[in-house]
């Protein structure tokens, strides 16, 4: 029973309040019955309050109304009822149900506003529900457990599974009202249910559902669980093989005995079966990484083969069977496979004529062939032909291990070809002889002697390619050979170091030309001296291995230079290719700091330089007059041309002076390189020149006309460009 709290009235002595009692409630028709009432009292002794009036009462949204008579007193503590009312209430599907209550007065002597409480009424079992439930398998029978608080009020009780949640695949079954398990005891039909859901995986989500009728009402409860197929990998009966190649079969006589690369193989299996309503998908052999693939259909197919071809194995192996399914199930089983190793037969052949010289020629064969467990046969033969003979003559038998001899005349060269036969192919060998020439022949006619070949001249000694000298500890020490590297022919004479053949002097010649190096113990070379097209050269370097000097000459005239150990250029003497010779002395830097030159006229010129790069002395010689200048710097250049002078000409002032100096870079990356021209070279015609470094160069005209002397650039070995010409007074 529920009471609300009292409610004051107009009357500060009269107080009321609510009473409310569940009676009973019915499961089946999911409601309640209740009773209602209000009553009042006087909180003050010695007073009645009596007179007529009406009670309202609003229960679960409807209102009810009670008259009051003059009868009904209310005193002290009296719990006067001015309301009662019995009633049936319905609860809410779930069977939940809460209610408010409200009530209000209206009397002669005094009255109230509404006022109300809530009260929850008991919960009306409904529909069962399932507590738990498995996972299961195939070969199981799975129990539901569950709880059912309507009891035998429920009109219908039963459980099902289902695969969408709503259709009863497993059908409904009445389960027991009163109980809180059930067992699934799945009939052959009902398992092939299953496996039929479930033939593209082992697994399927399934739900157990229980279903409740209360009141004419149906009510469900489920739970998702997982169904698996178990035991149904596929199987393989009876696997086998055999060569069906009739030509070795007809060499081993045993379709088991599977020849390397040959032997045509073929599997065979007796019956394929896919297991609890799956399907065949296909079966694969793999042997020695090779596969071949059958695709297949239904559930069982009988006496399929595979043609697989030929194994290429020397050595037993496993063939690996697969059989896959629709659920992806793959079972696999090994098939032992006799291997018969096969290769083509090989020989190792000697083929030569007597002394290396006689026509009496020797062949010997010594074989290797496959024993295919002894029914392997081999024959020999051979045959030749001169190289310029068109056909070979008929073949010869000839035995393995044994010397043949056949009669090739000397002074010919032969083709021989050497077949050798087995029971399934054939190698064939094409070999020449070569012309007969003796290992040592001594001629006395010319009083001569020749190694591998013949004498040419008399009184001569004639080796082919290489003469070696050995000392005392067998170390070679020197070495005479002929060559041709496909571009050159010559010959070489090494001087070597005993103890580890480090070669430290070369010789060697060649239709371009001759050298000769020197080197260190370490096999450096620090001198080379070498003619190459017409051209002399001479190469020097230092211990650091740097090149510090050299001389060089050819159709252009010749030059001298020498570097210090930086490699930089220091002294410089030549012709340039004219008539003229200069002398050119520079710093470790580079720089010009003096020069000495002498023109075709015969006249001659020295020229030294300050820290500047400015002549400070000059002393020149001309038509028998010598003459010294000291000269002033302010005085001593002037600059005439500054640019990028790469090709056609400039001109400039003729002027008074004594020479000019061009300054230009004959390569680009390379360095300022400088030539200095006395005045009195020039013409009015053009005088040619040329400025170079050891490996470019630029040539240039200078002639003078009046006041103007012209620069034309001629000629160049590379991209280099003149950048300055100064006067020199």
């Amino acid at each position: 029973m529920a009471t609300s709290p009292y409610f004051s009235t107009s009357n500060q002595y009269i107080k009321y309040d609510i009473h409310v009692d569940e009676i009973s409630t019915d499961i089946a028709n999911n409601t309640s019955y209740v009773h209602v009432w209000v009553i009042a009292w006087r909180t003050n002794t010695g007073y009645t309050t009596y007179g007529t009036g009406t009670c309202y009462c609003t229960i679960d949204g409807t209102q009810y109304s009670q008259s009051i008579s003059s009868s009904q007193e209310i005193k002290y503590n009296s719990d006067t009822v001015l309301f009662s009312k019995y009633l049936t209430i319905d609860h809410d599907a779930d069977g939940k149900k809460s209610i408010y209550v409200s009530s209000s007065i209206t009397h002669q002597r005094f009255s109230s506003s509404t006022n109300g409480f809530t009260v929850k009424l008991s919960d009306i079992p409904r529909k069962a529900e399932i507590t738990s439930a498995p996972n299961f398998n195939d070969t199981d029978n799975p129990v539901l457990q569950y709880s059912n608080p309507a009891g035998s009020a429920a009109t219908t009780l039963q459980a099902c599974i289902s695969f969408d949640g709503t259709t009863d695949n497993i059908s409904y079954r009445d389960i027991d009202k009163s109980g809180n398990s059930y067992t699934f005891s799945l009939s052959a039909a009902e398992r092939s249910v299953l496996l039929g859901a479930t033939t593209t995986s082992n697994q399927k989500t399934v739900y157990f559902i229980i279903k409740t009728v209360l009141g004419g009402s149906t009510y469900y409860s489920s739970v998702t669980k997982v169904f698996s197929v178990v035991n149904a990998m596929p199987t393989i009966t009876g696997p086998s093989y055999k060569d069906t190649n009739a030509t070795t079969l007809a060499i081993t006589g045993d379709d088991q005995k599977i020849i390397e690369g040959q032997s045509t193989v073929q599997f065979k299996f007796s019956t394929l079966t896919a297991l609890k309503s799956a399907t065949l998908v296909e079966v694969k052999v793999t042997v020695n990484g090779v596969a071949q693939t059958l695709a297949l259909s239904g559930t069982t197919q009988s006496n399929k083969t595979i043609d697989f071809g030929t194994i290429n194995s020397s050595v037993d192996l496993d063939a690996t069977i697969a059989l896959k399914d629709s659920r992806g199930n793959i079972t696999q089983v090994t098939l032992p496979i006799s291997m018969l190793e096969w290769k083509l037969p090989t020989a190792v052949i000697s083929l030569v004529r007597k002394n290396n010289y006689y026509d009496e020629t020797y062949l010997t064969v010594n074989s290797t062939s496959s024993y295919l467990d002894g029914h392997n046969t081999l024959t020999i033969q051979y045959r030749y032909k001169e190289v310029s003979a068109g056909t070979y003559g008929a073949w010869i038998s000839a035995v393995d291990g044994v010397v043949s001899t056949m009669t090739l005349d000397k002074t010919k060269e032969w083709n021989v070809q050497v077949k050798l036969t087995d029971a399934i192919g054939a190698t064939t060998y094409n070999l020449t002889v070569m012309i007969g020439i003796p290992i040592m022949f001594i001629d006395r006619m010319r009083r001569s002697v020749s190694v591998n070949g013949f004498p040419n001249e008399n009184n001569q000694f004639l080796a082919d390619r290489r003469i070696s000298l050995k000392d005392l500890n067998q170390h070679i020490v020197a070495d005479i050979w002929s060559f041709t590297d496909g571009t050159h022919n010559g010959a070489s004479l090494y001087l070597r170091k005993g103890e580890d053949q480090t070669i430290l002097v070369y010789l060697r010649g060649e239709k371009e030309g001759g050298r000769i190096q020197l080197r260190d113990p370490d096999g450096s070379t620090r001198a080379q001296l070498y003619s190459w097209n017409g051209e002399g050269h001479l190469w020097l370097s230092n211990p650091s291995k740097t090149y510090i000097g050299g001389m060089w000459a050819g159709s252009a005239g010749g030059e001298m230079e020498l570097k210090n150990n930086a490699g930089n250029l220091t002294v410089r003497a030549g012709n340039n290719g004219y008539d003229s010779g200069f002398v050119n002395v520079k710093d470790s830097n580079g720089n010009t700091r003096a020069e000495m030159f002498a023109g075709s006229a015969g006249d001659g010129t020295v020229n030294a330089y300050d820290a500047n790069g400015n002549v400070s002395i000059n002393l020149s010689g001309q038509n028998g007059v010598g003459t010294f200048k000291k000269v002033k710097a302010s005085e001593q250049v002037q600059d005439l041309y500054t640019g990028s002078l790469s090709s056609g000409s400039t001109t400039f002032n003729y002027g008074d002076y004594n020479m000019y100096i061009v300054v230009a870079h004959v390569h680009s990356g390379g360095s300022l390189i400088t030539m200095t021209i006395p005045k009195a070279l020039l013409t009015t015609s053009d005088q040619n020149f040329c400025i170079s470094d050891e490996s470019d160069y630029i040539v240039f005209k200078l002639k003078y006309s009046g006041t103007t002397a012209t620069l034309t650039v001629g000629g160049k070995s590379s991209d280099g460009w003149i950048c300055n010409v100064y006067g020199v007074y």
